[in-house]
């Protein structure tokens, strides 16, 4: 059994990934908005994805 100490490490450690992640996933769909409206001004239909 991991100390309690080890679990609230691992608490905080998977809080803060989490943190990061979503702060990644909001650029990320900021910047593929952005790209969608200049693909769209230059005509370019956007692939289905697979």
């Amino acid at each position: 059994m991991a100390s309690k100490t080890e679990l609230d490490f691992t608490k905080r450690t998977i809080a803060q990934m989490a943190q990061e992640m979503v702060n990644a996933k909001s650029a990320f769909d900021r910047s593929f908005t952005m790209f969608k409206a200049i693909a769209k001004e230059h005509g370019v239909k956007l692939p289905k994805p697979e």
